[in-house]
C-alpha cells in the first residue's frame, strides 16, 4: 500500500463517529416505545359484515320478547281483575242475600196485613149497634201500615261502574242488574200508591173520627182507650168497608211485587255463583 493510500485510511478512521455504548442502550427503548406506540394508535377497525340470517335471527328475538312482555302484562291484568271481579260479585251475593231476608219478611207481615184488611171489613159488616167500635179501630190502626223495601243497594252500584272489566262485559250481568231494577221500581211504584191510600182513607177517617185519647194512645204506643168515636155516622162506616178493600188489595199485590223481586234476587245469586264463583 502506498503512503497516499495509508494517509487516507487514517483520516477515513478519525472522521468516524464514536458511538457510546450507553448510548445504544438509551436508544434501544425509545425505538421499543415507538413501536409501542404505532400499535396502539392503529386499532383495526376492519368489521366482518353480518348475514342476513344474523339480522333476522336478532328481529326475531326482539319480536319475540315484546310479544312475551305484552302477554305477561295481559295475564298479570287479567290475575288482577279476576280477583277484583270475584269480590264483586262475593259482595253483590251478600247484599241479595240482605234484600231476599227483607223482602221475605215484607211478604209475611203484608198477609198479615191482609187478614187484618179482612177482620175489619167483616166488622164493619154488622149493623152499626152491634159493630166493636173498639176493635174496630184497634184494626184500623193495625191497617195503617206499610212495609217499605230499602235494598242494598252499594256492591250493585259498585259492579255498574266495573261493566267494563272484560269478565263482566262478557256475561249478562248488566241485563240481570237492569231486571232486578226494573222489578225494584215496580215495588217502589205500588208502595207510593199504598201510601197515598193510607192517608187518604184510614189518616183521614182517624182525623174526622177518632176521640182525643185514641188518637194519642193509638199513634204513641199503638193501642186504643175506649171505644169512643167522634162524629160518626152509618154511612160513613160503610164507606170504610169499601175503602179497607182498596187498601187489602194493595198489601196483596205488594206482596206479589215483593214475591216476584225476592225470586228475581235468588235467580241473580245464582247466576252469580256459577259464573263468578
Amino acid at each position: 500500500m502506498s503512503e497516499e493510500d495509508e494517509i487516507d485510511q487514517e483520516l477515513k478512521i478519525s472522521e468516524t463517529p464514536e458511538v457510546k455504548p450507553d448510548v445504544i442502550a438509551q436508544e434501544a427503548p425509545v425505538e421499543n416505545q415507538t413501536n409501542n406506540m404505532e400499535v396502539f394508535h392503529h386499532p383495526d377497525l376492519h368489521h366482518n359484515k353480518k348475514q342476513w340470517k344474523e339480522y333476522i335471527i336478532e328481529f326475531l328475538m326482539i319480536f319475540l320478547a315484546v310479544t312475551l312482555g305484552f302477554f305477561a302484562e295481559n295475564l298479570r291484568e287479567y290475575i288482577s281483575d279476576n280477583h277484583h271481579v270475584r269480590q264483586l260479585a262475593s259482595q253483590l251475593i251478600i247484599d241479595l242475600k240482605n234484600d231476599s231476608a227483607i223482602l221475605n219478611n215484607n211478604i209475611e207481615r203484608e198477609k198479615i196485613l191482609i187478614k187484618k184488611a179482612d177482620s175489619l171489613y167483616f166488622i164493619l159488616q154488622q149493623s152499626s149497634a152491634s159493630i166493636d167500635l173498639k176493635k174496630a179501630q184497634e184494626l184500623i190502626i193495625a191497617c195503617y201500615n206499610i212495609n217499605l223495601f230499602q235494598p242494598s243497594s252499594g256492591a250493585m252500584l259498585a259492579v255498574k261502574t266495573e261493566l267494563h272489566l272484560k269478565q263482566f262485559a262478557n256475561s249478562d250481568i248488566a241485563l240481570r242488574i237492569s231486571n232486578y231494577e226494573t222489578d225494584q221500581a215496580l215495588l217502589k211504584t205500588v208502595e207510593q200508591f199504598q201510601e197515598a191510600n193510607l192517608k187518604e182513607y184510614l189518616q183521614g177517617f182517624m182525623t174526622s173520627h177518632f176521640s182525643p185519647a185514641n188518637a194519642y194512645t193509638s199513634l204513641t204506643y199503638g193501642t186504643i182507650a175506649n171505644r169512643d168515636m167522634r162524629n160518626i155516622t152509618t154511612n160513613e162506616l160503610t164507606q170504610l168497608s169499601v175503602d179497607i178493600m182498596f187498601i187489602k188489595n194493595y198489601n196483596a199485590l205488594l206482596a206479589d211485587k215483593s214475591e216476584q223481586l225476592k225470586n228475581n234476587a235468588s235467580e241473580f245469586i245464582h247466576y252469580l255463583n256459577k259464573e263468578f264463583q
